[in-house]
């Protein structure tokens, strides 16, 4: 089957609807699977839904005020999306997806939980998301303030270092899209014996984009680095390359970019 969800639960209260506003109760999803799919012959399985004649959508009506609308949380569980294109071979799967918000509403600060698994036959990777974090935003969705934020991967499969990939990442971010401007305030990376702190700061975004940050390495073992992407060097002695750490500015546009001040020191 293309689709089936066990339970949908929506609950709108009648009477602020009389005064402009939309109160919504938690609305809840769950067991939702969507199975879309493309043959060998590129045909897909929704064809049949868009091949009838399609219809001019109405007018919209005039004069009417915005509804203000809040919503009490959003709860996702145990949603499952494929992607299985027989044409190139290729299969996507997001599994086990779980969403998890607070009350929504403009201006008013919205705690944010996510899982999802998704699997890939190409390549074949598993990958295990988490995250977490507080979202504010204003009607228009033009100013975002994202706080607290840390999101968990677990990494597997080709491409991929044979124990797997951990990435763990955290940072505030705040990004205004009337000003053109995005902040990356206390970001640190960590994973595999290493960890990279900093901050990045945007103008000009619709315009002549440029940033300028700052980040440091801490004291990390190059050689596990280096075998993220691809075999470590061989050395005569097996301790070399093992502590390495680097602090370096970041000045970028969209016609140059440049590190400085620029420090690495080895072992």
């Amino acid at each position: 089957q293309m689709a089936a969800v066990e339970e949908l639960d929506l609950k709108v209260a009648l009477m602020p609807l009389l005064s402009g506003s939309l109160e919504v109760d938690t609305v809840v999803l769950r067991g939702l699977e969507v199975n879309l799919a493309k043959d060998k012959n590129g045909r897909t399985n929704w064809e049949d839904l868009t091949s009838g004649k399609k219809s001019e959508a109405p007018a919209p009506a005039s004069g009417g005020q915005d509804l203000a609308v809040q919503i009490e949380g959003v709860v996702i569980d145990r949603a499952k999306l494929v992607w299985d294109d027989r044409q190139s071979g290729k299969r996507y799967e997001l599994d086990n997806l779980s969403l998890k918000t607070g009350a929504i509403a403009s201006g008013r600060e919205v705690p944010v939980d996510l899982a999802l698994l998704l699997k890939s036959t190409a390549p074949a990777q598993t990958l295990d998301f988490e995250l977490t974090a507080n979202l504010t935003a204003n009607d228009e969705f033009t100013r975002i303030q994202i706080t607290d934020l840390v999101t968990r991967l677990a990494a597997a499969g080709e491409g991929l270092p044979s124990g797997g990939l951990d990435l763990e990442t955290a940072a505030n971010v705040d990004f205004d899209n009337d000003a053109g401007t995005i902040s990356v305030s206390d970001l640190a990376v960590s994973g595999p014996n290493f960890q990279l702190t900093g901050g990045l700061s945007g103008k000009g975004l619709t315009g002549t984009p440029s940033f300028d940050g700052n980040f440091k390495l801490a004291e990390s073992d190059l050689k596990q680095l280096i075998a993220l992407g691809g075999p470590a060097p061989v050395t005569a002695d097996p301790a070399a390359l093992t502590r390495v750490s680097a602090e370096f500015g970041v000045q970028a546009s969209d016609k140059s970019a440049a590190l400085k001040p620029f420090t690495v020191k080895l072992d």
